[in-house]
């Protein structure tokens, strides 16, 4: 059957688009765009969701058809592997055991599948990007379709269509010429519309990179910026030798980023309309958001799997060897001609010990494992530990800087941040000690400061045990902040969500502080 029905559930909103995939090539027959109060999909609001779905559809004109769903890149978890070269029937346990030793979760609270790289693989080293979700999630995708009535045929990630999406592109034209050679380079995908989206950096259909946006930094262009240059640059350091050459740009509403993207990025950017008016019935604003089932379909179309698939996930298979005709046939002979009592007999005491070895060596990889599982499981409540002693120091920074308010009469020379270990008797009078050396040219700001410190101390939570401030004299020099001070601070730990505060005085930049002649160094 080429008929399908490509779904994207995700922000509280649901997409469909009804189409046929075959042979390279996808005709578009209806759409669906539901909005407002969409459940979000889990197992106890599956059926209802299916349901309100159904009668939508209906609404819609658009006839039961097997399901495609795609979800997006918060509800999984990518893991980038890479080992040597195995066989191809070892393959998935090895990347499985790999996968599921960097995941809190249970192994039976999840479900894992992953897709080799065609392109990053070297004659040493072999790499697949393994990808787990929900056990929840696929158990709510199942019981949706059977409210609906038909067969749920994969639910896979938005990011692993991606390349399907660049493929569509590079024969529209889209792509310039030198992105579209015999080896095409890396290409990012870039699908927005006002409630998020995501990043994606394809080479070859293998996924580097998928990153998330947050709506708020979709709203602004200085944040939205900021987050691409952030995310090529990481991207750049992991893959030096796969260089981005183009931006798709896949905007699904009225602003205009492409422009202001194009002028701040190292990479050419490009709009990409990846449906037309005619093919939706909907507004182009909408466009965006349709790209991943367009792009569900696209996959679909040029291949019988898709890369990721959740419901029928990469299984172990066992490898046949080749001369096992001959030698049974040859066994079978030696038993019919020779020794048929005791030839019975000796295969029946070969098959045990053969067993017997295997399940030694069995049992002797389990102890390994268990011993290796054992060894992870310490480093990890090592780690724990020595998170729990310590304070969140960023958090105690930005609290600090959010007190300091006389930024022209007095400066920060130095800052020594240290968390205090046990004693023998295992005990210590805080989780850190801060020292901020000062020089100032007002001490009556120092002293503001302290007491914006000791203000924070209630009796009910005293977060610092002491704020201890020291006079250091006179600083050498020609400077304008020549009075010394040091300010020593014991602090416990509080926890994330205890750091309330937020910074309402900007900082002032260097270059607007006028200094008179004196008080130029």
């Amino acid at each position: 059957m080429s008929r399908f029905l490509a779904i994207t559930v995700d922000h509280h909103r649901l997409f469909v688009v009804a189409g046929t995939a075959r042979s390279h090539s996808v005709k578009i027959e209806k759409t669906l765009a539901w909005m407002e109060d969409v459940p979000p999909l889990t197992p106890a609001t599956a059926a209802t969701l299916g349901a309100q779905l159904k009668e939508r559809l209906q609404a819609a004109g658009i006839s039961p058809a097997p399901i495609l769903l795609g979800i997006g890149r918060e509800r999984v978890i990518l893991k980038e592997l890479r080992y040597p070269p195995v066989p191809p029937a070892e393959e998935p346990n090895i990347v499985r055991f790999q996968a599921l030793k960097e995941v809190t979760e249970a192994a039976g609270e999840v479900v894992f599948d992953f897709v080799p790289h065609t392109t990053q693989a070297t004659a040493t080293e072999r790499r697949s990007t393994a990808v787990v979700v929900s056990r929840d999630l696929v158990q709510a995708a199942q019981e949706l379709a059977a409210t609906l009535g038909v067969k749920l045929l994969g639910i896979t990630p938005v990011a692993f269509v991606a390349g399907f999406l660049v493929d569509r592109a590079r024969q529209a034209g889209i792509l310039p010429t030198e992105t579209t050679n015999a080896v095409p380079g890396t290409v990012g995908l870039l699908m927005l519309d006002a409630h998020g989206g995501e990043f994606i950096l394809v080479h070859n259909h293998d996924v580097l990179l998928a990153r998330s946006i947050a709506a708020p930094v979709v709203a602004s262009e200085k944040a939205l910026i900021a987050e691409i240059k952030r995310n090529l640059a990481v991207f750049a350091v992991q893959h030096p030798r796969s260089p981005v050459s183009a931006l798709l740009l896949t905007a699904g509403w009225d602003r205009g980023y492409s422009d202001a993207l194009a002028e701040a990025l190292s990479v050419p950017v490009f709009d990409y309309d990846p449906l037309t008016s005619g093919e939706t019935g909907l507004p182009s604003t909408l466009h965006g958001a349709l790209a991943g089932p367009l792009g569900l379909l696209a996959a679909r179309a040029d291949s019988a799997t898709l890369p990721i698939n959740f419901v029928e996930p990469r299984q172990p298979k066992p490898e046949k060897d080749p001369f096992q005709r001959q030698l049974l046939f040859a066994a079978i002979v030696a038993f019919l001609l020779l020794f048929t009592g005791i030839g019975f007999g000796w295969m029946e005491v070969s098959a045990a010990s053969r067993k017997l070895q295997s399940l030694q060596i069995a049992k002797l990889d389990l102890e390994a494992e268990k011993a290796q599982l054992e060894s992870e499981a310490k480093r990890v409540r090592f780690v724990e530990d020595w998170e729990q002693r310590s304070p969140i120091w960023l958090d105690e920074l930005y609290d600090l800087a959010d007190r300091f308010e006389r930024l022209e009469t007095t400066r920060i020379l130095s800052m020594t941040a240290a968390t205090l270990q046990p004693d023998k008797a295992g005990k210590r009078p805080a989780s850190g000690r801060l020292e901020i050396k000062l020089g100032t040219r007002d001490p009556e700001a120092v002293s503001d400061l302290v007491t914006a410190i000791n203000r924070d101390n209630t009796t009910k939570d005293k977060h610092y045990v002491s704020v201890q401030k020291t006079t250091g004299g006179l600083a050498s020099g020609n400077t304008p902040f020549n009075q010394l001070f040091t300010i020593t601070i014991l602090v416990n730990r509080r926890e994330p969500e205890k750091y309330t505060r937020k910074l309402e005085v900007p900082l002032i930049p260097p270059s607007s502080v006028k200094h008179t002649p004196d008080d130029r160094p």
